[in-house]
């Protein structure tokens, strides 16, 4: 017989469904891999905001800012700022 906790995770799996804390675990798990400057660029970008803006507002160059989405996207195991969004959001 599994453990209680188990017993959740594998009626909630099986089930298509997660619950509101698996989705900040997987958010947060997703961010401890990037550096605190990739967080708020990953978190620019996720919101929409084009590399020129995100460059602006940070003061960098869009070139760095652009080369810092794709190491980004690289860590977290994603092609692009919708696939970024969802992980971020805990969505797989």
């Amino acid at each position: 017989m599994l453990p209680l906790s188990l017993q959740a995770c594998h009626r909630h799996a099986a089930h298509g469904q997660e619950s509101k804390d698996d989705k900040q675990r997987f958010r947060q798990a997703a961010m401890q891999r990037l550096t605190p400057a990739e967080r708020l660029v990953a978190a620019m970008a996720a919101e929409g905001l084009p590399y020129k803006s995100i460059a602006r507002e940070l003061g960098k160059s869009p070139a760095t800012v652009r080369n810092q989405l794709h190491a980004i996207y690289e860590k977290l195991d994603v092609g692009n700022r919708t696939a970024l969004a969802h992980k971020l959001r805990g969505q797989p």
